[in-house]
């Protein structure tokens, strides 16, 4: 990003996001283009949290969110060169997945975006979580990159919707067993504390009866095939984090204590 346009963005979160004589759709535009810059402090610290403000502080009217969401879930965001042909493009890919993040709480906090439009991000987001393939949480040169733990807030939004059903929520957990079951890549940036979280969002939904979250762990924990050093160290490892992260935030939970039981069972 160009120098000029940095300071502009530092003015307004120096404002503390005053936009009262912004041009909001330049802004808009200027933002969007910049979501996946390699700069870190353009990146997380202007672009984010500018993006964000705009989106969830009623500046916007309904049409504009719905407009922004679908771009945001479009192949030229979400779904942006997930063959990876360009270096770091996974960038633009999950700080997608943080601006839906704001919007579906907008969706939940002031029920204003087309219910279809909403079904179509759950549908599009769990397509994009099960094919992203770069799984990386830090890196030493762009920063943070975390599709992971980007992903698990978008669950944890989308299982606090309303109209989803014990069907989506059921969906979500899938989704998290295919790629948590890894035995190729140790999650090792708190990825695992924040697929609990949601997780533990979508048990609290009240929606899953005792016998489906009995077989989910049992068969979140099994493992099916043998694998040599270290794949079958870093298999354990992913599977035991995610296990072990649902078992303590379930245990403040009383009204959870069947599945900590089962957790208990499974763990020791």
């Amino acid at each position: 990003m160009e120098k000029e346009n940095i300071i502009y963005l530092e003015s307004i979160k120096k404002s503390k996001f005053n936009f009262e004589d912004v041009d909001k759709h330049a802004l808009l535009d200027l933002l969007m283009n910049a979501i996946g810059d390699e700069n870190p402090h353009v990146r997380d610290d202007l672009v984010y949290e500018i993006l964000a403000h705009l989106f969830y502080d009623q500046l916007l009217n309904e049409k504009t969110l719905e407009v922004y969401m679908l771009k945001l879930v479009s192949d030229d965001y979400l779904s942006f060169d997930l063959e990876n042909t360009h270096e770091h493009s996974v960038l633009k890919r999950s700080f997608s997945i943080l601006q839906l993040v704001i919007l579906v709480h907008v969706h939940i906090r002031d029920q204003i975006i087309d219910q279809k439009i909403i079904s179509n991000v759950f549908d599009k987001f769990l397509d994009y979580f099960l094919n992203e393939t770069i799984l990386t949480g830090y890196d030493a040169n762009v920063g943070w990159i975390h599709t992971v733990a980007h992903s698990a807030d978008l669950m944890k939004a989308l299982m606090q919707v309303p109209s989803f059903d014990q069907t989506h929520i059921k969906k979500i957990f899938q989704a998290v067993s295919l790629k948590m079951k890894n035995h190729q890549h140790l999650y090792a940036f708190n990825e695992d504390e924040r697929i609990a979280d949601a997780l533990l969002i979508g048990i609290k939904r009240n929606l899953l009866t005792n016998e489906y979250m009995d077989q989910w762990l049992k068969d979140f924990s099994q493992i099916d095939e043998v694998f040599k050093l270290p794949d079958d160290v870093i298999l354990k490892k992913n599977i035991k984090q995610v296990l072990r992260s649902l078992y303590f935030k379930c245990l403040k939970e009383p009204e959870l204590k069947h599945i900590t039981q089962t957790l208990e069972s499974i763990l020791i």
